[in-house]
C-alpha cells in the first residue's frame, strides 16, 4: 500500500471538506489531507517544516480567490522564498473562475501541473490521482 499526503489550500471550509473526503475514497493508497484557509497559513507550515520532508506533501491543489492571501500571492512567495521542494512536486490551481487571464497564468510558474475548474468532477478528479500518485506517493511499510 502507499501513502500519499495531499495539501489543499482553500478558504471555503466546505470544499476542502469535500475535497477531504473524495480523496479518501481514492483506492489502494493510504491519504492524509493537510488543509489551509489561505495561503499565508500555508506558507508559514512550509517555512516552518522546511528541513522535515516527512511533513511535505506530496501533491498540492490551490485556491485564487481567498483572504490574507491568494494563491498567485502564494506562488510568488514560494518563488521569492526557494521553497524548492514545492516546486518539485506536482501543483494544481484550483477555482471557479473561467477567466482566460487566470488560465494563461499558470504559465509564469513553471512548476504548475494543470488548472482545474470547480466543482471537481469526481471521475476527472480520481483520473487526475491516479495519475500523479505513482509518481509522488510513499510506500507504507508494514510493522512486522
Amino acid at each position: 500500500m502507499t501513502n500519499l499526503r495531499i495539501a489543499i489550500i482553500d478558504d471555503d471550509s466546505i470544499f476542502r471538506f469535500i475535497f477531504s473526503k473524495m480523496v479518501k475514497k481514492f483506492p489502494d493508497v493510504h491519504t492524509e489531507v493537510i488543509g489551509f484557509e489561505d495561503g499565508l497559513q500555508a506558507l508559514n507550515y512550509f517555512q516552518a517544516n522546511k528541513e522535515k520532508s516527512e511533513t511535505w506533501p506530496d501533491m498540492l491543489f490551490v485556491d485564487i480567490n481567498m483572504p490574507q492571501m491568494t494563491g498567485w500571492e502564494f506562488m510568488d512567495e514560494v518563488c521569492r522564498l526557494e521553497l524548492d521542494y514545492v516546486k518539485n512536486i506536482p501543483v494544481f490551481i484550483l477555482s471557479s473562475s473561467t477567466s482566460l487571464a487566470d488560465i494563461e497564468k499558470i504559465n509564469e510558474y513553471h512548476f504548475i501541473d494543470d488548472y482545474l475548474v470547480k466543482p471537481l468532477k469526481k471521475t476527472s478528479f480520481m483520473e487526475l490521482l491516479h495519475q500523479y500518485h505513482h509518481k509522488t506517493a510513499r510506500v507504507i511499510k508494514k510493522p512486522e
